[in-house]
């Protein structure tokens, strides 16, 4: 499969949208990659045109994405989400989509280490999850078979409970899910509001912080 023809597949919530233009800046910066589906409840981004953009409606964070994805015309995907924003370079080339048809892999994860994974190294910053490895079910940014992460998803769960219990019940059946460690991007925002990291990325881009955007506890 040619990597123009799998999609980054953002997913996100419309209380979320604050941050879709800065999403959005960072990855254009950093990232050359267009074929980018963007799921949304029923707000639309301002870059519309420039995506595919598809509507879930309300509903619990598991129900949303089921909903996103059956309208995802492909079986190959990457997965991100809005606060994950690019601090360098990243290529989305060839490689990534060979290592993962030649491996035949349910996953490719390309994130920074985590310090609970446990993997066993199987080529040059190539990692392979153990089967009963923390974590097996993550968001942190990948390479997925879309219909392999489908039947992980509950409708009535949360993503925190989808990493906890998806990964439970992942692990109880075979699963093929290589990690390349790549410090690419930073998570920016928790519950809304915004991390450290964020902070400091929009004061280096000069970019407004919206008083909203701010915890005041």
């Amino acid at each position: 499969m040619n990597i123009n023809e799998v999609p980054l597949v953002l997913h996100t919530m419309d209380k979320y949208s604050q941050y879709w233009n800065i999403w959005w800046n960072f990855f254009n910066k950093h990232c050359s990659h267009k074929n980018i589906v963007f799921i949304s409840e029923e707000k639309v981004p301002d870059f519309a045109d420039k995506v595919t953009h598809i509507k879930t409606g309300e509903g619990q964070w598991g129900e949303r994405l089921l909903r996103g994805l059956s309208n995802v015309n492909s079986e190959l995907m990457f997965y991100s989400q809005e606060d994950f924003w690019p601090i360098k370079d990243f290529p989305f080339n060839q490689d990534s989509i060979n290592i993962f048809e030649n491996q035949q892999l349910d996953c490719l994860r390309i994130s920074w280490p985590y310090g609970e994974y446990q993997l066993t190294q199987v080529g040059y910053d190539l990692y392979r999850y153990n089967q009963h490895s923390p974590y097996t079910l993550s968001h942190q940014f990948s390479l997925w078979r879309k219909s392999f992460l489908q039947k992980y998803i509950l409708p009535n769960e949360n993503p925190w409970e989808n990493e906890v219990f998806g990964t439970k019940r992942m692990n109880e059946n075979e699963h093929k899910i290589y990690f390349i460690p790549n410090s690419w991007y930073n998570e920016t925002v928790h519950f809304g509001k915004l991390r450290q990291s964020g902070i400091d990325m929009l004061n280096q881009n000069n970019i407004e912080i919206r008083k909203d955007m701010i915890s005041t506890t």
